[in-house]
């Protein structure tokens, strides 16, 4: 039985694999890609946006913002176009912006959708 359940998971894995090789072959990016930072380091972005560059041969741009706890750069990204073409890397302190600014224009915990 659990040999089962483990080929089936397998077959899954592979299925999955092979499908999104087929939507990785489309012809993705090309346009730079805007990389907002929040307030997080943006040594991980530029090393991201280095290896980045030289596989998919598309610039990333490092875009750091680091105001108001990550708010706005939570924004730009937010009014970006959803076509994949704007990432956001910041701290996890979205949940708590709500009640550290009850002003803000956002909800953060209830509008962050993956949207690509």
């Amino acid at each position: 039985m659990v040999f089962v359940s483990r080929v089936a998971i397998l077959a899954l894995v592979v299925v999955w694999a092979v499908s999104s090789g087929i939507a990785i072959a489309q012809d993705y990016p090309i346009k730079p890609i805007r990389f907002v930072i929040g307030p997080a380091p943006d040594v991980l972005a530029r090393l991201v946006g280095q290896k980045l560059t030289g596989v998919w041969g598309q610039q990333i741009v490092v875009d750091q913002r680091p105001g108001a706890g990550g708010i706005i750069a939570a924004e730009i990204v937010a009014k970006a176009p959803p076509d994949g073409y704007t990432w956001l890397l910041s701290t996890g302190a979205y949940p708590t912006l709500v009640g550290l600014y009850p002003k803000c224009r956002r909800n953060w915990s209830r509008s962050w959708r993956c949207r690509m």
